[in-house]
C-alpha cells in the first residue's frame, strides 16, 4: 500500500509546481527521498509519485489529441493506468504512431540528424534560444579490403 502521507508531503517540493519543460536527478531527490516500508509499498508510493508528476504535467498543457509512450514504460500498465488516471486522457503506445517501442531512441536520433542536416534548430523543448544541435563529422576515405573476385 503507497504512503499517502508521505506521497502528499513531497509533492509539496517547488519543483513539483515548477512548469515543463523540466528535468532533476540525485541533486535533488537522492536516497534520502525514499520512502520507509516494505518494497512493494515503497514501489507503489514511488509510482504514485511518478503518475502525479506527470500526470499534473499533462493537465497543464491544456486539451492535448495524443500522448504516446515508449519503451519500458509502456509495459509497466500500473504505471501507465496511474498516469491516465492523474491526467485525466488515454496514452498511447509509440507504436501506434508507426515508432516501434524499441525504436524509440534510434528513431529519435534520427530525427535530431534530419534537423541538424536542414539546419532547423532541435532544442525547442528546453526553452533555450534556437540552436542548431550536433556537429557532422564526416568519415575520410574509407579503405576496404579487396573482394575476392579482385584477387
Amino acid at each position: 500500500r503507497p504512503d499517502l502521507a508521505w506521497l502528499t508531503a513531497r509533492l509539496r517540493h517547488p519543483y513539483f509546481a515548477q512548469p515543463p519543460p523540466k528535468s532533476t536527478g540525485r541533486e535533488l531527490f537522492d536516497a534520502g527521498w525514499i520512502p520507509r516500508g516494505s518494497a512493494p509499498d515503497v514501489l507503489a508510493t514511488l509510482a504514485r509519485l511518478t503518475a502525479a508528476s506527470l500526470g499534473s504535467a499533462l493537465f497543464a498543457l491544456g486539451p492535448v489529441d495524443d500522448v504516446y509512450v515508449g519503451g519500458g514504460g509502456w509495459k509497466n500498465r500500473f504505471l501507465i493506468e496511474l498516469i491516465e488516471e492523474h491526467a485525466g486522457i488515454p496514452l498511447r503506445p509509440t507504436d501506434d504512431a508507426g515508432v516501434p517501442s524499441d525504436a524509440r531512441e534510434a528513431a529519435a536520433f534520427a530525427l535530431l540528424a534530419w534537423a541538424h542536416h536542414r539546419r532547423i534548430p532541435a532544442n525547442i523543448a528546453t526553452g533555450g534560444r534556437p540552436a542548431i544541435l550536433g556537429k557532422l563529422s564526416p568519415a575520410g576515405p574509407v579503405f576496404l579490403p579487396p573482394s575476392r573476385r579482385a584477387r
